[in-house]
């Protein structure tokens, strides 16, 4: 579902992402453009974890990159994930590295 490649930035398999809306400006692509980044309620243990990106050649601990875009979600989702949540069927959208889901966000 993510796009790792454009950003970086990884994530342990199965860690907890944030979705949200992506800025638009006038001359966008995707005006549903939705983004996953880095949750600030990650457990202190998946913080504290060392991550290795190859495609920047530096290691980097999850909690240095808390709050950054990790990757986005496939744009032919993107237009019925908005129109879910804007329509009040869903509060929020979180993911899974690996995966995605509709939740009752508190």
């Amino acid at each position: 579902m993510f796009r790792y490649h454009e950003f970086g930035i990884k994530l342990p398999i199965g860690c907890k992402v944030a979705v949200e809306r992506e800025a638009t400006t006038s001359d966008a692509k995707d005006e549903y453009a939705l983004l996953c980044k880095v949750p600030r309620d990650l457990d202190s243990r998946v913080l504290d974890m060392v991550m290795v990106s190859k495609s920047k050649k530096r290691q980097y601990k999850v909690r240095d990159v808390v709050g950054k875009t990790i990757g986005r979600v496939q744009y032919f989702l993107n237009k019925t994930f908005v129109e879910l949540t804007e329509e009040g069927r869903v509060k929020c959208i979180e993911g899974l590295v690996g995966n995605i889901y509709f939740s009752r966000c508190n």
